[in-house]
């Protein structure tokens, strides 16, 4: 982010404070912005104190996390940081990636927002029972772009040409696998869920030139993590 430091007299002493450049900003993020899709997130009305994990996972309206995703746009949003901080643990080493995401003053990130990179892919794996298809058609978790290899659970292996990926990221078999379950391995957009905010409020005055200082409102910023490691699915 652009800063630039402009001076200025108070009660007849010399002072300096670090202004942040708005159109400096904006100028970055449409020659470098990342092509996002950003969800807005809120908790599942049907989360039922009675149960001890205190939301129903049968839910229609959420995700079966407990959160429904609303007002999805796409916009321009610039990712940095892409990494991973290592956690050693008596297992094995888990490395969760993140990423920081800063957007626009009038797009607010919030805790649970989900944001798809709409421009990058990386792969993905999940096992999915036959049981979930509609007809021939298979629900992934995420629309697929490509299909990197299909095994059943007796261990056949399902040709790729067998199967082909829908406009809207399902997959429909020639034939329908007579087996229970598949594991499929894939390409989709990373999709992140917001973690931590850095800069929630976020805003300061600025000095105009020739004239008196201007609150602004600034750019927020927001700690995203890969969605199927927030969920933890690993442990399923």
């Amino acid at each position: 982010m652009a800063l630039k430091r402009a001076a200025s007299t108070l009660r007849g002493q010399q002072s300096s404070r670090v202004e942040f450049n708005l159109e400096d900003f904006i100028d970055t993020l449409n020659k470098q912005g990342y092509d996002v899709r950003w969800s807005k997130a809120m908790f599942c009305p049907n989360r039922d104190p009675d149960q001890e994990d205190h939301h129903k996972l049968d839910c229609d309206l959420c995700d079966f996390n407990g959160f429904v995703y609303f007002d999805p746009i796409e916009l321009k949003a610039l990712v940095t940081s892409y990494g991973t901080k290592q956690l050693f643990m008596p297992e094995s080493r888990y490395e969760p990636g993140t990423a920081y995401f800063t957007t626009l003053p009038e797009h607010k990130l919030s805790f649970w927002d989900r944001i798809e990179l709409l421009t990058a892919k990386t792969r993905f794996s999940e096992v999915t029972s036959m049981a979930s298809f509609a007809g021939a058609t298979a629900q992934l978790k995420y629309p697929a772009l490509s299909i990197e290899k299909i095994i059943t659970n007796v261990g056949k292996e399902i040709p790729n040409d067998s199967a082909v990926v829908l406009k809207d990221g399902r997959i429909r078999f020639s034939e329908r696998p007579v087996d229970d379950f598949f594991s499929i391995s894939y390409f989709y957009h990373p999709t992140y869920i917001m973690i931590d905010l850095l800069h929630s409020v976020r805003d300061s005055r600025i000095t105009i030139v020739g004239g008196d200082d201007k609150e602004v409102d600034f750019p927020s910023q927001a700690v995203g993590r890969l969605e199927f490691l927030v969920r933890d699915e690993s442990a399923k």
